[in-house]
C-alpha cells in the first residue's frame, strides 16, 4: 500500500517551540495536506475536512488493528484500538471523549470509531463499514 509522504509534525509534543503561532501553522500545513488527524500526546485532534477522504475503509482499520498508536500516522483507528485494547487488558470500562462545536464533524468521527472496534469483532459490520 503506498504511504502518505509526512508533512508536519504529527504528534504537537514534538514541536520544537510551543506557541499558538507554531501549533496553528503545524495543524494547517496537516491540513492542507489531507491529513486530519494530528496528536498531542495520545489526545487526538481532528479538523473537519468538509470533503470525502478515503481514509476510513478495512484496509486502514486492518492497519491499525493491534498496533501501536505512534506506529502509523495519527487516526481515530488508533486511539478506538487502543482504548480497546487497554479495556480488554485491565479488565475495566474505558470511553472515548468526542467533543466538537455542531457541524465539527463530531458525529461521523463517532460513527467510524465504532465501527472500527465492531469490525474487529463482526464480519458483518466490516461488510458494513466497506459499503460506505
Amino acid at each position: 500500500m503506498a504511504t502518505v509522504e509526512e508533512v508536519g509534525i504529527r504528534d504537537f509534543v514534538l514541536l520544537d517551540e510551543i506557541s499558538m503561532e507554531k501549533f496553528m501553522h503545524n495543524l494547517r500545513n496537516r491540513f492542507q495536506a489531507g491529513l486530519i488527524y494530528t496528536y498531542i500526546g495520545e489526545v487526538c485532534i481532528s479538523v473537519n475536512p468538509y470533503r470525502q477522504l478515503n481514509i476510513y475503509g478495512q484496509d486502514n482499520v486492518t492497519k491499525y488493528k493491534g498496533r501501536e498508536m505512534f506506529e502509523n500516522p495519527p487516526h481515530v483507528y488508533a486511539i478506538a484500538d487502543s482504548a480497546h485494547r487497554a479495556m480488554k487488558q485491565k479488565g475495566s470500562d474505558t470511553c472515548i471523549v468526542i467533543s466538537g462545536e455542531s457541524g465539527s464533524g463530531a458525529d461521523n468521527i463517532e460513527r467510524w470509531s465504532l465501527l472500527s472496534d465492531m469490525c474487529c469483532r463482526s464480519p458483518a459490520a466490516a461488510a458494513l463499514l466497506s459499503s460506505m
